[in-house]
C-alpha cells in the first residue's frame, strides 16, 4: 500500500513540475538562456553586422515574416546573407544560389540565426521549439495545423527536428519530430536538445 501511495505521489509531483514548467518555467528558461547567449555572442553579432554590411552593401539584418504561436505572424530577425531580390525561400533551396564569402560562413556556422535571440526576448520565439515556417510553406503549415502544433509551443531557434536533421527531410518527418517534442515538453528534454544543438554545430552539418 505504501509503495502504491509513494508511486502516486511521485507521479503527481512529476506532472505538477511539468505543468509549471510548460506554463511558467519555459519562458524563464528562454529569457535566461537568451541573455547568457547574447552576453557571450554580442561581439560576434557586432563583428558580423559590420562585415555583412560591407560585403552586401546593405543593412545587415534581414526582417522576414514567419508564422508563429497560434498561427500568428511575427517578424523574425536574421543576418542578411542573400540578396533582397531573391525573396522568401526555404533554407533547402538556398544551396543553388551564389552567396558571398562571409555570408556563406554565417550560414554554415548558423551565426545568421543569432539575431533571433532578440525574438526570444521579445516573446515571439522560444529557444527550443518547431522552426517557424514561411508563409509559402503551405504543406508544412497545413500539417502543423492538423496536428495543432502551433497552438502548443512557440517556434524555436532550434528543436528536435533540427538536431535530427538529414538531407532533404520531408515536411511529414519534420512535423513528426515537432509533434513528438510538443507532446513531451520538459526542462530535461529542453536541456538535452540544447546540448545536442551544441554538438550539431561542431560537426559537418547536413542540408535542412
Amino acid at each position: 500500500m505504501e509503495a502504491i501511495l509513494l508511486n502516486r505521489l511521485k507521479w503527481y509531483i512529476k506532472n505538477l513540475f511539468l505543468k509549471v514548467y510548460k506554463k511558467f518555467g519555459k519562458r524563464q528558461f528562454d529569457i535566461l538562456v537568451s541573455l547568457v547567449l547574447l552576453f557571450f555572442c554580442m561581439p560576434i553579432i557586432l563583428i558580423f553586422s559590420f562585415i555583412l554590411m560591407i560585403e552586401n552593401k546593405s543593412f545587415p539584418i534581414f526582417f522576414q515574416t514567419r508564422i508563429g504561436f497560434k498561427d500568428n505572424e511575427f517578424t523574425i530577425l536574421k543576418f542578411k546573407t542573400i540578396l533582397d531580390t531573391i525573396g522568401d525561400i526555404p533554407s533547402a533551396e538556398v544551396k543553388s544560389l551564389k552567396i558571398k564569402f562571409f555570408s556563406k560562413i554565417a550560414r554554415k556556422t548558423n551565426i545568421d540565426e543569432l539575431p533571433q535571440l532578440f525574438n526570444v526576448l521579445f516573446g515571439d520565439m522560444s529557444i527550443i521549439g518547431p522552426r517557424p515556417a514561411l508563409q509559402s510553406q503551405k504543406k508544412l503549415l497545413s500539417l502543423r495545423k492538423e496536428m495543432k502544433i502551433n497552438g502548443i509551443a512557440k517556434p524555436g531557434i532550434t528543436g528536435l527536428a533540427q538536431v535530427n536533421a538529414f538531407d532533404m527531410m520531408s515536411d511529414e518527418e519534420k512535423v513528426n519530430f515537432d509533434l513528438k517534442y510538443c507532446l513531451n515538453i520538459s526542462f530535461y528534454n529542453d536541456i538535452v536538445i540544447v546540448l545536442k544543438t551544441i554538438h550539431y554545430l561542431f560537426r559537418k552539418q547536413p542540408i535542412y
